[in-house]
């Protein structure tokens, strides 16, 4: 009679361990399952894809989707026997200004820092909002903002109690990527730096440019301050076909001579060396010929003293 609890304990043991042996294949079986899903969800997406860019031979439509948007880039290829050129960059994004159309695109919306691009959307806003001759003075406070810049920055060389007009700190902030002459420009257009980010934002979007945001007028490097070779090369389009900007940005050198209002100043284009954002390994956005825009991101971008616009 003894026997019988541990005959009863064996079989609710045996029990258990169906019952362990049975809840891990179901487990297992779940977990198949929802890998099936998941490959299944993902091939779906790829087969979207390619009947997308089957769709026409001589166009291809390329995806972009966020938690918040959906949006896609037709891509038109080029009839021609001679594939596209290898990139090495993070992102590409060519543009035919004329007809908008999309020539080539890598990684197009992948948000990544536009350092000293960042002016050309300063210039822009500058050119809506200011007048090119009216004058500037370099206030207390627009010294006080520009010496908060670190001392490695690119600048123009503007002093406190110095005036310019603001074509001359336009030219300043484009040739000479003068991060001084970026702040001073907001400042005074502004009101303050922050209002004048607010507005370079606003535009940002009326211009579409969906994966673009601003936390600076000059590029330093900062949380949420991003764009991508898509916004940048429309933007190129953009702030061109604005006729003092399109002047500015053809020049070499210019002078400003040394008035009873300012010293001498005579910014050089960065493009005269070569494009000093492609030396120094933070893109650059490249008017190939009058009508086509390319940007470039670099896959291994530098860190060094010029990440500082």
């Amino acid at each position: 009679m003894r026997e019988t609890p541990l005959l009863t304990s064996c079989v609710q043991f045996t029990s258990h361990r169906k019952l362990i042996t049975i809840g891990g294949s179901v487990l297992t079986l779940v977990l198949l399952i929802l890998a099936a899903v998941t490959t299944s969800q993902q091939l779906s997406v790829q087969d979207t894809q390619v009947q997308t860019k089957s769709r026409s031979n001589d166009t291809m439509v390329l995806h972009h989707i966020d938690a918040d948007k959906s949006r896609e880039i037709a891509i038109t290829q080029q009839n021609d026997a001679h594939p596209a050129p290898p990139v090495l960059a993070t992102s590409a994004y060519l543009l035919d200004a004329d007809t908008g159309t999309t020539l080539y695109a890598y990684n197009p919306s992948m948000h990544l820092p536009m350092l000293s691009t960042t002016k050309l959307m300063t210039v822009l806003v500058a050119m809506q909002i200011g007048d090119p001759n009216q004058s500037i003075l370099i206030t207390d406070t627009i010294a006080n903002d520009i010496n908060q810049l670190p001392g490695d920055s690119s600048v123009m060389g503007i002093k406190k109690g110095e005036t310019y007009t603001l074509k001359e700190l336009l030219y300043g902030t484009l040739l000479a990527s003068g991060n001084d002459a970026a702040v001073a420009i907001a400042d005074q257009l502004g009101g303050n730096v922050q209002n004048f980010v607010d507005k370079m934002n606003q535009q940002a979007v009326k211009l579409g440019l969906h994966d673009t945001h601003y936390m600076n007028p000059h590029g330093l490097l900062a949380t949420e301050h991003f764009s991508s070779a898509h916004d940048l090369a429309w933007l190129g389009k953009y702030s061109l076909s604005v006729p003092l900007i399109h002047t500015i940005s053809s020049t070499r050198e210019y002078d400003i001579p040394k008035n009873d209002r300012h010293s001498e100043h005579k910014p050089i284009s960065v493009v005269v060396s070569r494009c000093r954002w492609r030396q120094t390994g933070l893109g650059c956005c490249n008017q190939l010929r009058p009508s086509h825009f390319l940007y470039t991101q670099p896959s291994s971008p530098d860190r060094g003293s010029h990440a500082h616009g």
